[in-house]
């Protein structure tokens, strides 16, 4: 499972929409606290996350992305006379309902949750879709992002929600995300989060300095960067959630015992 928290910058005359993940992911084979939940819908600006069972989420997603990015209409997004955001979501459960028929039946355990969100220049405001996925095929609802600030989806959703009525700023929602990681008593959520803001006519990835290993490294969807190479398109916080410089580790070098 997972959390996936979005909410707009602002309520009123949004000028911007907020995804933020953890990154563990956790199935019958392990876990690994360092899995990318957010993904970009290319060319557009418009994002992918998940909550579920993760084959099935980033087998949906990656082949989602992948058929919608290479069609003569529906990849288009640079003026009001292009495909709207509805016709993409109605694409997506087009090619997901056959999608399903092919997954393993063991994949389909339970169902798992898209979540399709980003600018809509026809409508002129930011929405948000859910793709429930389950044996019986896929439904789309739209979420209304003004009626909760924050909407959340997986199973940290009842702890996050219980938290949020003290929390206002992007920082104490990125504080409600931490907690709901380090809380013990579920297991589903952990790593390390992860962030995007989807602007009118843009988007940019958040990166986090964060504690691993005993060793504050900057990380991007998750995953920890130690490669030396130009981040400036990137915005990076610290485990306060404050501005933060990208710390260009060199690799962290493990001696064998």
């Amino acid at each position: 499972m997972t959390l996936v928290m979005i909410w707009p910058n602002k309520m009123d005359n949004p000028t911007g929409l907020h995804i933020a993940s953890d990154s563990l992911l956790s199935d019958n084979l392990g876990k690994w606290p360092y899995a990318t939940k957010i993904f970009r819908l290319y060319p557009t600006h418009e994002h992918l996350a998940y909550s579920g069972t993760s084959a099935m989420a980033l087998a949906a997603i990656m082949q989602g992305t992948a058929v919608l990015a290479q069609t003569n209409i529906l990849s288009r997004d640079t003026s009001e006379r292009d495909a709207t955001m509805t016709g993409r979501s109605s694409a997506l459960r087009t090619l997901l309902n056959d999608a399903i028929k092919v997954y393993p039946n063991k994949w389909i355990i339970s169902p798992t949750t898209l979540l399709y969100c980003g600018y809509d220049r026809h409508r002129r405001k930011f929405r948000l879709f859910r793709l429930s996925l389950d044996s019986a095929g896929v439904q789309v609802k739209e979420e209304n992002l003004k009626k909760d600030r924050v909407s959340c989806f997986g199973s940290g959703e009842s702890k996050a929600r219980s938290l949020l009525e003290q929390a206002h700023t992007t920082e104490e929602i990125l504080g409600v995300l931490k907690s709901v990681m380090e809380e013990k008593s579920i297991d589903t959520v952990g790593g390390v989060p992860q962030m995007v803001t989807i602007r009118r006519r843009g988007s940019h990835a958040v990166g986090f300095n964060w504690k691993i290993d005993e060793l504050t490294q900057s990380t991007l969807f998750g995953l920890p960067l130690h490669f030396r190479s130009s981040m400036e398109k990137v915005k990076f916080l610290d485990d306060k959630f404050k501005p933060a410089k990208y710390l260009n580790n060199p690799r962290v070098r493990r001696v064998a015992p």
